[in-house]
């Protein structure tokens, strides 16, 4: 059930995100494309009166929406029990570079969620293989595609933030997969977490199953937000959460200096005064990525980040980056013995 029309969104060019329909021109294009390309928009609903208005991105009414949409938003919320007069847009934005082997597993998960107000960005980094051939596969589900150099995947997930026109925004790696009703799931927490405390969380994050493909081992991460913890290190899930719009008006966009840790120096900013909520269910399955890869890296841009922003004092952090880096280390050599114990009793066995 797609909900979209020809309505062109309206940009608040007062916040400190300015938000744009398409990235301009840049040297070195290798092609952009999506339903935005063909006239085709989405939007934020909100409920007066027993009416439903197109929203902007900040969920303030503008104008009656049309009556096949609302006839689509009463379906759903009547179908599946959603009861709230907001239907916010969620934007998922998923940076990709030479991901032919996964993204069409990530592309067809966004597809198949069953929150229908759902827009798809896909800001590829200028891929060589066939990524680009897949998501124009799925160009007519997908709002905007665009294909060119970048510097990194903070500076492709800022570009994203300046396309969207979600309320909420979810970053996805072009090699995760969303489980069916995660956006569902967490939009209705964010909702009701409105409803308990009288204000929007800044951020709800859940769980994620993270596969090590090559040891065949697989582990649940993801806790619920607590600044005590946190500021010591990365405890919630960042793939598949949802990030309020007004955070990134708050606080700003991606530090490009950062490769790994970007998400994580990205929420220590509000530092205590972070609203978050968190579900406790696995909402995406995540292939081992780069932040595993080079755990020591994405350590030492941590405590570069808490040095930085006055989180910890240098000495302190440097005491928590080397006790990070041996539980890391730990948890390799554990994978690793736990892979070899299932072959050798795979290979007795046989």
């Amino acid at each position: 059930m797609k909900i979209i029309t020809s309505e062109k969104p309206v940009l608040d060019e007062s916040k400190r995100i300015k938000p744009k329909i398409f990235l301009p021109q840049s040297e070195g294009r290798k092609g952009e494309g999506g339903m935005r390309k063909k006239g085709l928009f989405k939007h934020n609903y909100k409920k007066v009166e027993n009416t439903w208005y197109i929203c902007d991105q900040y969920i303030n009414p503008l104008k009656q929406a049309p009556g096949e949409i609302q006839e689509k938003i009463e379906r759903f919320c009547r179908e599946r029990n959603f009861f709230s007069d907001k239907f916010p847009l969620v934007s998922v934005i998923t940076a990709s570079l030479n991901s032919e082997k996964t993204i069409e597993e990530t592309i067809k998960s966004v597809v198949a969620q069953s929150y229908p107000n759902l827009e798809f960005i896909v800001i590829d980094g200028g891929s060589t293989d066939r990524t680009l051939e897949i998501i124009k596969k799925y160009e007519d589900s997908i709002d905007y595609w665009v294909s060119e150099r970048d510097r990194g995947i903070y500076d492709a997930f800022n570009k994203g933030v300046i396309l969207s026109f979600g309320k909420w925004i979810v970053f996805l790696g072009s090699d995760d997969i969303m489980v069916q009703d995660a956006i569902e799931t967490l939009i209705r927490h964010s909702i009701q977490f409105e409803r308990e405390r009288g204000i929007e969380p800044d951020y709800c994050s859940a769980k994620v199953k993270i596969i090590y493909e090559g040891e065949k081992y697989e582990k649940i991460f993801g806790k619920r937000w607590d600044w005590k913890e946190f500021r010591f290190k990365m405890t919630t899930a960042h793939p598949a959460s949802l990030h309020n719009r007004n955070l990134f008006d708050e606080v700003g966009l991606f530090n490009t200096e950062y490769k790994i840790a970007g998400d994580y120096e990205l929420l220590l900013r509000k530092k205590e005064k972070l609203k978050a909520e968190f579900v406790d269910k696995v909402v995406c399955i995540v292939r081992e990525g780069v932040s595993k890869k080079k755990g020591k890296l994405g350590l030492k841009e941590a405590l570069y980040a808490q040095v930085k922003l006055s989180i910890l004092p240098p000495s302190i952090a440097n005491a928590y980056f080397y006790i990070h880096y041996l539980r890391f280390l730990g948890g390799k050599l554990k994978r690793k013995i736990i892979y070899f114990i299932k072959n050798f009793i795979k290979k007795t066995s046989e």
